[in-house]
């Protein structure tokens, strides 16, 4: 395994996804971004560097990092481990070291309590089913507000948020549903979960709201949907 060569990969694909959607953002005559380190001054106020931000409609999307254990030596730039019991001691020695133990939201120095939204004992946003906070006219949407981190989860959120805001919906996160299929390579598996979708009665409309995990064959169905 070239890791180096897969984490190049990674990051050139991140670029060119950030890229597209940088471009976009300039596109749009009335949509501004601002970059910095975004604090709250209360409830529907925002400060970016030296810009004070003002509106009705927040939504905090501002992703985890990963959790760093407060470890005696984690950091010595040793990679050796000391066992105690009450009998014996040992050290392990290795070339590596993975340190796998979660993630953490990025909300530590966001000025949440200025404005009055409540967290988890872990600084993960508290929402209700409409991605909504206590404080009214703020969201809460992917890895900051803890549950499932996938990438389909976080794109869902905005998709309930948009629709209930935008196209007048009522949409929550226990309308999720897993399920569509295309017709195509391993055909006969997908159409599968179609049929028994049909079974249920519900409209073909309700494919839309669907979680699609990517990469599969069955997130081509979600495109078909708006053609």
């Amino acid at each position: 395994m070239d890791l180096p060569k897969i984490v190049a990969r990674k990051d050139a694909i991140v670029r060119r996804f950030r890229s597209g959607h940088e471009h976009k953002v300039d596109s749009r005559e009335h949509l501004h971004l601002y970059r910095g380190h975004a604090r709250f001054l209360g409830p529907h106020q925002v400060a970016v560097g030296e810009h004070i931000l003002e509106s009705q409609r927040i939504f905090i999307n501002t992703g985890t990092r990963p959790e760093i254990p407060r470890i005696q030596g984690l950091e010595n730039g040793q990679i050796a481990l000391s066992l105690e019991a009450s009998d014996r001691s040992q050290t392990l020695a290795g070339s590596h070291l993975l340190v796998a133990t979660g993630r953490r939201p990025n909300t530590d120095d966001m000025g949440l309590d200025k404005a009055g939204l409540e967290t988890d004992k872990r600084g993960f946003v508290k929402v209700n089913s409409r991605l909504e906070t206590n404080v009214p006219g703020i969201w809460a949407l992917g890895n900051v507000k803890g549950g499932p981190a996938f990438t389909h989860i976080s794109y869902d959120d905005y998709q309930i948020v948009y629709g209930n805001l935008v196209e007048g919906k009522s949409l929550t996160i226990e309308n999720r549903i897993l399920g569509a299929a295309i017709l195509a390579t391993e055909g006969g598996e997908l159409i599968q979960a179609l049929s028994s979708f049909i079974l249920t009665g519900a409209p073909y409309t309700i494919l839309k709201g669907a979680i699609y995990i990517h990469p599969t064959l069955a997130e081509g169905f979600f495109s078909q949907m708006d053609e």
